[in-house]
């Protein structure tokens, strides 16, 4: 009997160690949910920058739409031209010719710049562009009417809201020096967008005529958010 009990095992110590070994480690529940979490935080990172770059590709491309009227429908005395913006797209527009004389007390003829507004043209039907140039020209004042980049007949692909739009402009105003216009003579009106072009490249243009900003907007998130909701996008977060 003793050596019976000596070398058995006591079915109160089998229970006991039964018991130890189908117990889980400590933490080994926890453990298996972290891959889990991993997995769902790359999801929600994957539909955050997918989104976003939708959303950004959609609000920044070029809108290169027909333009749907002729210049002649605006006035006869025009040229068509192109030039180049100071990073080097080439952008197209119109150059009109006021056939009145010049108004009085001006040395020469004053031009008007119109820089038109996001996902707009030359012809801008927002602002009423072309009944601004036909009234610019019945007071003696010639008109350029153009196409910012990655717009109309312009070149470029990717709308910038106002970072590199002011090299067109500066463009713009290189062509019309370069035709023998005054600085002083130059007069610049932003609409919207272009206003936000115009302040930007105000300070390269040394001694132009006159600026005249029209809705610009003073903050691009503002502006974003309503585009955003134009197009039926999720806004910024």
């Amino acid at each position: 009997m003793a050596g019976e009990h000596s070398h058995g095992t006591s079915p109160l110590l089998r229970k006991a160690g039964g018991s130890q070994g189908a117990s889980e480690k400590p933490g080994g529940r926890g453990r298996r949910g972290v891959p889990i979490a991993l997995f769902s935080l790359f999801l929600l990172a994957s539909a955050y920058l997918g989104i976003g770059g939708y959303a950004g590709a959609k609000l920044t491309h070029g809108n290169h739409r027909p333009i749907d009227i002729s210049a002649a429908s605006i006035d006869p005395h025009f040229e068509d031209v192109a030039f180049d913006s100071r990073d080097h797209l080439r952008l197209r527009g119109w150059l009109f010719h006021s056939t009145v004389p010049v108004p009085a007390g001006l040395r020469s003829r004053p031009v008007v710049v119109v820089v038109h507004g996001y996902t707009q043209n030359r012809i801008d039907h927002d602002f009423d562009q072309v009944g601004f140039a036909e009234d610019l020209l019945r007071r003696g004042c010639d008109a350029l009417l153009f196409d910012l980049r990655s717009s109309g007949q312009s070149e470029g692909d990717r709308v910038t809201f106002g970072t590199r739009e002011p090299n067109d402009l500066l463009g713009a105003y290189d062509l019309l020096r370069g035709m023998g216009y005054r600085a002083a003579d130059i007069a610049i009106l932003g609409i919207s967008m272009g206003a936000a072009t115009t302040i930007e490249a105000a300070h390269r243009m040394p001694g132009v005529g006159a600026l005249v900003i029209d809705s610009s907007f003073a903050r691009l998130r503002q502006l974003l958010d309503r585009e955003l909701r134009r197009n039926s996008l999720p806004g910024l977060y």
